[in-house]
């Protein structure tokens, strides 16, 4: 059956090729693929190191008052069930008040924050009087953070206005409000809108919302003045074969246009370097942390690239 479909194929004019099975790597996967594609490792700090020098934005039975909520139109019930904000707190209602929490076990705080810290912390020398630009904020839980560990300002864009509410409510109860802005911004299509006025570019969760893949990083190349932090999903792949999708566009989690890329990791390193990012890093999940995304088989990476001067 497939000779017959190759024949028919190739009378029509088409050209067959064969997609090669990867097989799965012997041993550590992330060390042999870095070292091929001359990417150093970046180890996050223990967890002792990370909780001393990086608090979590809500402390457990942290509370928010249904006033401040009623002063934003945001209704607890609803928080509690946001597919959004429970991607970075644990929450429940309490007498119509809400108690919100980033400090638990399998919270961001002490995974992809821990990975972002040893950035900061080391390769940037710090965000203090830095000005940052985070890119798919969603309800703006990376960009508190980088206010919080000093930046001087941060701008969260995000392209479903359904999350300024949040936004506006959590920087009003993190007391951020003269640091931290939102604007509703399409990130395919809409960044060239951006004065390119930022020491720091987080694009977490993105690059495979968009299809474009060279348009949207030399949009990030001409927005940094010094560094980008790139995460998000990939293909899983080790060679450049990337994985198209189309995205439920209801779903606030997903892009607004519907057909996606997953890049490859080796994809993503050749584009940044095309682009004019150099001293490419690769920041490795927390060992003591479970690998419930696949970082450690490019089903999920986190770069950190600086923009080189040429």
């Amino acid at each position: 059956m497939k000779q017959v479909a190759r024949k028919l194929l190739r009378k029509l004019g088409y050209e067959i090729y064969s997609i090669n099975k990867e097989k799965a790597a012997a041993g550590d996967g992330v060390t042999e693929l870095c070292r091929t594609l001359d990417l150093p490792i970046l180890e996050p700090p223990s967890r002792g190191e990370f909780q001393a020098r990086c608090s979590p934005l809500f402390p457990p039975a942290s509370t928010i008052p249904s006033d401040a909520l009623a002063g934003f139109s945001l209704g607890c019930e609803a928080l509690v069930r946001d597919g959004s904000m429970q991607q970075y707190f644990q929450m429940e209602c309490r007498d119509g008040d809400l108690v919100i929490t980033d400090d638990y076990p399998e919270s961001h705080y002490y995974s992809r924050q821990r990975m972002l810290e040893t950035i900061y912390g080391g390769l940037l020398g710090g965000l203090s009087g830095k000005s940052v630009l985070d890119i798919g904020c969603s309800s703006g839980y990376y960009s508190f953070f980088c206010a919080r560990q000093g930046a001087e300002r941060v701008v969260g864009i995000d392209a479903r206005p359904e999350h300024e509410r949040q936004f506006s409510l959590l920087r009003r109860a993190l007391a951020l409000e003269s640091v931290a802005s939102y604007r509703n911004l399409d990130m395919e299509y809409g960044l060239e809108r951006l004065e390119p006025d930022f020491d720091v570019v987080l694009a977490q969760g993105v690059i495979y919302h968009v299809y474009d893949h060279p348009r949207f990083l030399r949009n990030l190349h001409r927005l940094t003045r010094g560094w980008l932090v790139l995460e998000g999903a990939c293909s899983g792949r080790t060679d450049y074969l990337c994985k198209a999708e189309l995205e439920d566009t209801s779903n606030l989690r997903a892009s607004i246009h519907g057909p996606v890329l997953y890049p490859s990791l080796p994809w993503l390193v050749r584009l940044l370097r095309w682009t004019g990012f150099d001293a490419l890093h690769y920041i490795r999940l927390p060992s003591d942390i479970e690998d419930r995304w696949g970082y450690g088989k490019f089903w999920r990476v986190m770069l950190a690239c600086r923009k080189s001067d040429r």
